[in-house]
């Protein structure tokens, strides 16, 4: 797969994925406060860009339905983008299987209209709060990443355990995992 290289070997932005490693943001009436997990102090979006720009890869924890997270997501998106940091974005909510119509948004081989049902198929919150980080990630060619698995795999590892799975099943997860 050609985002593997990318995965692997370049700066990966996470930006959905709903475990919060590093940073969490949050927009206050003073301005953006960022707090930082890593020494539990509050600290300017500039001073946490710059310190998340030297990390191989940033999990950034959000409330799905919080307009204002998905803000502060693609503002580190562009920010690192802008700072010349090479960067994919992992997707949580898109299966591996999906990655083909991804990479289609990204190519601009797919238009807007089309693609909401896809992202609707894979993701039950509303398209409009994600809207801008796809439509910058298309604009300016990043790659996105599908990173979940079917549901039916996870409940059969979660049951039965991963050495349960047929060859059919491991071809639905992402190289690496175990």
């Amino acid at each position: 797969m050609a985002h593997k290289t990318h995965v692997e070997s370049l700066f990966v932005l996470t930006a959905f994925l709903s475990v919060l490693l590093f940073t969490m943001a949050h927009v206050s009436k003073t301005g953006r406060q960022i707090y930082s997990i890593k020494d539990g102090k509050t600290t300017s979006f500039e001073d946490m860009v710059e310190d998340i720009s030297s990390a191989e890869i940033v999990f950034i924890g959000e409330q799905h339905d919080n307009p204002a997270h998905h803000k502060t997501q693609l503002d580190v998106i562009q920010a690192l983008h802008e700072n010349g940091k090479p960067l994919a974005v992992g997707l949580e909510m898109f299966k591996k299987q999906n990655q083909h119509d991804l990479d289609a948004w990204v190519s601009g081989k797919t238009a807007e209209k089309d693609f909401i049902p896809v992202f609707i198929e894979n993701w039950g919150y509303q398209w409009e709060l994600y809207r801008d980080i796809f439509l910058y990630a298309k604009e300016n060619r990043i790659p996105l990443v599908g990173l979940n698995v079917p549901g039916e795999i996870t409940r059969k590892v979660g049951s039965t355990g991963f050495k349960s799975l047929t060859d059919n099943e491991l071809s639905k997860i992402p190289p690496g995992v175990t």
